[in-house]
């Protein structure tokens, strides 16, 4: 039996949400809703391999702030 997904957000709620501050917690709600089911192994596994994804991202975004302002300082 297939479990239909009920987090639909009308667009005009989306924004009210963004606007608010809360769709963040609207997320977080869900994936705890959702993962609810996993073994916790499986959840610090996630939330671990979320924080290197982060760590990863933010060296990539500092690394690409300093090559172009190097470009910058260039011309």
């Amino acid at each position: 039996m297939q479990r239909k997904c009920r987090t639909t957000v009308r667009f005009a709620d989306r924004r009210d949400l963004i606007r608010s501050g809360q769709l963040g917690s609207a997320v977080v709600q869900f994936f705890a809703r959702e993962m609810s089911s996993f073994p916790p192994r499986v959840i610090a596994w996630w939330v671990g391999s979320l924080g290197f994804v982060r760590i990863g991202l933010y060296a990539l975004l500092k690394q690409y702030v300093v090559l172009s302002s190097g470009v910058f300082a260039v011309f």
